[in-house]
């Protein structure tokens, strides 16, 4: 293998079995399984890393596109330079989604990024140190405040 890159974090070089040419390969110094194993350091360089590498391949191998695919098991992410006529074909047949499951997905998701980014925000307020508020009910209404937080996403 040449390798192109190494820091602390990534090692770039060319694909051993390139599908084209300008085929690299960004991945992890140390073996990772998958990206949700991997830290938010480790998944920006690598992204950076690929994309430096996607520019370069642009500017210095007269590629007309890139792809940036990623693999896992282990992880590591394929830049592909791209010309019009190469034969290569990443494409898959589409699906028919149904709108309301679609609708779910998206909203379970936005609930997590949400609470995920409030946690980076706050983090002096972790769960075991928030102090909880008892908020007490005067009437026989249902309390909205109360129900809102209790909603499952």
């Amino acid at each position: 293998m040449t390798k192109l890159y190494e820091d602390e974090l990534i090692i770039m070089e060319l694909a051993e079995q390139p599908v084209a040419v300008g085929h690299l390969l960004v991945k992890p110094k140390q073996e990772t399984s998958d990206l949700q194993s991997a830290s938010d350091e480790l998944v920006l360089r690598l992204f950076t890393g690929a994309n430096n590498a996607a520019t370069a391949l642009f500017e210095l191998a007269n590629a007309q596109g890139t792809n940036i695919i990623l693999e896992e098991h282990p992880l590591r992410l394929n830049v592909v330079a791209r010309a019009q006529s190469d034969g290569l074909d990443f494409l898959w047949e589409p699906k028919q989604a149904n709108p309301q499951e679609l609708q779910a997905v998206a909203k379970s998701i936005k609930d997590k990024l949400d609470i995920e980014q409030w946690k980076r925000d706050n983090p002096s307020q972790s769960s075991s140190e928030r102090k909880e508020e008892i908020i007490e009910q005067k009437d026989d209404k249902p309390n909205m405040l109360f129900r809102s937080i209790q909603r499952v996403p």
